[in-house]
């Protein structure tokens, strides 16, 4: 079973990153075509002590984006789902995986570390698609 530090440092090797706090770590994933995709990772606890990891790829901003088309787009992808998250600026539709932490083993990271990529390169392409401004 992977720890938090365990995950978040895989992704800090592998992505570099800044730790806005103790659960959240927001990073930028270089995409094969020359573009980023500037992405978070956090930890979120159910309690009383289910702990999850969500990755989380801003897409656009609520009011900007189309819900509809983002919907329909989002709906036609393999990887992640639509949320989320308020911000500074703002609203933002986030494309997203979660997993239980304690489903993940040190194993598995590597494979966590490839969803992540995929999710940068599919958030990447509904920004472009969805026009809902780019979130940094």
């Amino acid at each position: 079973m992977a720890v938090w530090n365990e995950v978040r440092g895989a992704v800090e090797q592998t992505w570099g990153g800044e730790r806005l706090n103790d659960s959240i770590t927001r990073f930028e994933v270089g995409l094969s075509n020359g573009e980023s995709c500037s992405m978070i990772l956090r930890k979120e606890i159910i309690p009383p002590d289910l702990e999850f990891i969500l990755i989380e790829a801003p897409i656009g901003y609520v009011g900007r984006v189309d819900l509809g088309e983002a919907l329909r787009a989002a709906g036609q992808l393999t990887v992640g789902g639509l949320g989320y998250m308020p911000a500074y600026d703002g609203e933002l539709l986030t494309l997203g995986l979660r997993s239980p932490l304690r489903v993940i083993d040190m194993v598995e990271v590597k494979t966590l570390l490839l969803h992540a990529n995929l999710l940068g390169m599919a958030a990447a392409t509904l920004q472009r698609q969805l026009g809902g401004g780019h979130p940094d």
